[in-house]
């Protein structure tokens, strides 16, 4: 993600500040608004030379500012957090990024309409707070977020581009990773298809979104199907591998090497119905150890509902092929004891 250099305003007298402000207030509310143009562009500064830490405290700093001066609904605010969000990213606070974002696009959104810039920066914030939301175990909240991205990437890009695509993509994953695989299908091969129409060299991507597609399609019985998307979209349309074998390792039974590893719950209807049993889930892993791609392959199947969303959850430390991270393909599996 790049960081938007943030526009300068030049402020022309009392222009941000209310008619029966006294003369002092102004001075006050201009000053700030100077001090926070200044610090905006150091941010910026530092962010573009990597220097994160020192950059920090100055974005928070500009937030504060932008709101005393501004209000809490104006523009400039919107994008003093959406820096701070991008700074708190790299720094890998998650949560906070999230925060930052959600409320950078909880602005755009009160200022319509937007220009076209503005628009494509809103659609990139509402996937990147969908990511988080997704990571925090609240998918559900996810969902009206990339529905709203869909829309922009369609008037901003166009209904068959690859920005369309990916937020296409990730919505069909997200209804999969909830079990609600009815509405996930029509997603991801959509998703395919316009990967399809373009020379795009997204191996990875599309075999996640093609082997995602499958398990939705054979866990509502649609096996023939599932099998023509698989065919259909083997590999990109560059020819490229699915998974180039030198960067990918395959890790049998990763249980043991989680870091982190949620249970499931116990569904209601298994336990009524005295269901236990092994369930195992077939996984993919990327270099930083988080799961991108979970479907269960045996078990009960009124075991399996919420093993998938549980592994996408599981982290495992980043597995080092000649001192290279690598993706790890493997399974899951997880017990259920009455």
């Amino acid at each position: 993600m790049k960081v938007i250099t943030i526009l300068v305003f030049v402020l022309l007298g009392t222009t941000y500040v209310a008619a029966q402000s006294t003369e002092g207030d102004q001075k006050t509310s201009v000053s700030q608004a100077d001090e926070g143009e200044k610090l905006s562009a150091e941010v910026v500064r530092l962010f573009t030379a990597g220097k994160y830490e020192e950059a920090l405290p100055l974005a928070k700093r500009v937030v504060t500012l932008r709101e005393k001066s501004h209000g809490s609904g104006h523009m400039l605010l919107a994008q003093a957090s959406r820096n701070l969000a991008f700074v708190e990213l790299k720094l890998g606070h998650g949560k906070e990024a999230g925060d930052a974002f959600d409320t950078a696009a909880s602005i755009f959104e009160k200022n319509q309409p937007l220009s076209k810039s503005d628009e494509s920066a809103l659609a990139e914030m509402l996937e990147t707070v969908a990511y988080f939301d997704i990571q925090d175990a609240a998918a559900s909240k996810a969902i009206p977020k990339l529905k709203r991205a869909i829309t922009l990437r369609e008037k901003i890009n166009g209904v068959d581009a690859l920005e369309t695509a990916g937020s296409v993509g990730t919505l069909g994953r997200l209804y999969h990773i909830l079990g609600e695989y009815e509405k996930a299908t029509p997603l991801l091969i959509r998703a395919l298809e316009i990967q399809a129409k373009t020379s795009s060299t997204a191996g990875i991507d599309n075999l996640i979104l093609r082997e995602t597609a499958y398990c939705a399609l054979t866990k509502t019985g649609k096996r023939d199907e599932a099998d023509t998307v698989y065919r259909k979209f083997r590999s990109s349309t560059n020819g490229a591998p699915d998974i180039p074998k030198d960067k990918t390792v395959s890790g049998g039974v990763l249980n043991g090497k989680a870091t982190s590893l949620p249970k499931p719950p116990y569904p209601a209807e298994a336990k009524a119905s005295r269901a236990a049993g092994a369930v195992a889930i077939k996984v993919l892993i990327d270099e930083a150890g988080k799961v991108i791609f979970a479907c269960a392959v045996s078990g009960h199947p009124l075991l399996q509902a919420g093993t998938e969303g549980a592994a996408y959850q599981a982290r495992f430390a980043p597995t080092l092929l000649q001192g290279n991270p690598v993706k790890v393909s493997g399974v899951i599996t997880y017990n259920f004891v009455l």
